[in-house]
């Protein structure tokens, strides 16, 4: 009986290790990981994706006074906090990914390309916003061969997709909104007819400044170096990352958009212009 309890006690001293291994993802592994990714680094650039569609219609013809838009620029600003959709992801991924899956990625990323790959994740971020990368979109795109592989990048992720449907609804929410705003409804209607007329360019720049974004992300990056993080990607435990960040990412900005129309709405309560 004694031998069996210590060979009990041994064999679960050897287990442990492995047990606290695969059990729930610890709080520095998981932010290591928001890091080294570049899920903080995306949380950043949607309220410019949102705003970037804004200025889009009224370039096209959608009569916003300055101080109309404003307001919503200050709205979008505030729904789109970096700061709230990262928790919901971080939330997410807290749910569905094990320590040991975490562990697996960060070993990656702790690797020399890793490494490589994590600071221009982080000095993309501290550089600057999505307004760099319109201003330098036209140089950027110029280069073929990484507007292929950010193109590759954008399969693998579906950040184009995600973008996009973010777009639909914050503008869906936002015209809807502006409807109970004291902004005058001539103007509203005008603005949703140039999104209604605009649809597919609107896209079409959207999935153009997302496809740019990745060769700003990764411009000092070799192209072997790029190669090799697209085939990590492609690997299983990354695919469970990507798909639990996807869908997590899209109820965020969903909630954002929500937000956004609630901002607006106070517009009419508060008789502000």
């Amino acid at each position: 009986m004694k031998k069996t309890i210590q060979g009990a006690v041994i064999l679960l001293m050897i287990l442990m290790p492995a047990m606290v291994w695969s059990g729930d993802i610890k709080n520095e592994s998981l932010e290591k990981l928001m890091i080294v990714t570049g899920l903080n680094g995306q949380t950043e650039v949607y309220a410019g994706f949102v705003l970037s569609g804004v200025e889009g219609v009224r370039a096209a013809g959608a009569p916003l006074s300055n101080e109309d838009y404003q307001y919503i620029k200050k709205s979008v600003e505030t729904a789109f906090s970096a700061a709230d959709i990262r928790r919901i992801i971080s939330r997410e991924i807290r749910r569905n990914l094990s320590e040991s899956e975490a562990r697996e990625l960060l070993a990656w990323y702790e690797s020399d390309i890793g490494k490589e790959i994590t600071k221009a994740e982080v000095e993309a971020s501290m550089r600057g916003d999505y307004r760099e990368i319109l201003r330098n979109a036209q140089f950027l795109a110029s280069d073929q061969e990484r507007m292929k592989i950010a193109e590759q990048f954008d399969r693998l992720t579906r950040t184009t997709d995600l973008v996009i449907q973010v777009n639909e609804d914050a503008m869906t929410a936002m015209y809807s909104a502006l409807e109970s705003t004291t902004i005058d409804r001539d103007v509203i209607e005008v603005f949703k007819e140039v999104i209604l007329r605009k649809k597919k360019e609107i896209h079409n720049q959207l999935e153009e400044l997302v496809t740019v974004s990745y060769v700003y992300r990764y411009q000092n990056v070799n192209l072997e170096t790029l190669e090799k993080y697209i085939r990590f990607l492609e690997q299983p435990t990354n695919r469970k990352l990507t798909k639990i960040s996807g869908k997590a990412m899209k109820d965020a900005l969903k909630q954002s958009a929500a937000k956004m129309a609630r901002l607006l709405a106070m517009k009419s309560k508060n008789g502000k212009r």
